[in-house]
């Protein structure tokens, strides 16, 4: 049976052009040396993410996931949602990049959002399920690049 497309028609105006921004300004398989400008930016990334199978930031515009080797896909949808919401606060709360070390600091946005990621993906997850979503994570191909953590110090 063929896979059919998600019935778009179904999302308001409003998340529809949410949706194609996205897509236009997410880099999945981003490298940590493009997006971290200086050393700072990246023992503060490091730092903020060490929990997590990616690191996140945005640079250029563009929403910049840095998966590490161990990312599975369930982690590659955790990013994605985490894009998302990067993308609400936005547009919705004026709260746009700084810097990625600032941005990671307490009430960064970074911080804030992975806060908040860590709290709600397990319920989105499961709220999914319940509606007959998939969410055994993002079936995607990301760029080749991967962090490996042996080499971080």
């Amino acid at each position: 049976m063929p896979i059919q497309e998600p019935k778009l028609s179904l999302l308001s105006a409003e998340a529809k052009e949410s949706a194609a921004n996205i897509e236009k300004r997410l880099q999945l398989g981003s490298k940590l040396s493009d997006v971290a400008t200086c050393e700072e930016d990246v023992l503060e990334l490091l730092s903020l993410f060490n929990k997590e199978n990616y690191i996140l930031s945005e640079h250029r515009g563009k929403y910049c996931v840095m998966l590490k080797e161990s990312a599975s896909p369930v982690d590659m949808l955790k990013a994605v949602f985490h894009v998302n919401y990067l993308h609400w606060l936005e547009r919705n709360a004026g709260i746009t990049a700084r810097s990625a070390s600032n941005d990671c600091r307490p009430g960064g946005r970074l911080q804030m959002s992975l806060e908040y990621v860590e709290r709600e993906f397990k319920h989105v997850k499961y709220d999914g399920e319940l509606a007959g979503w998939s969410t055994d994570g993002l079936i995607a191909r990301p760029l080749t690049t991967r962090i490996c953590e042996c080499h971080v110090t």
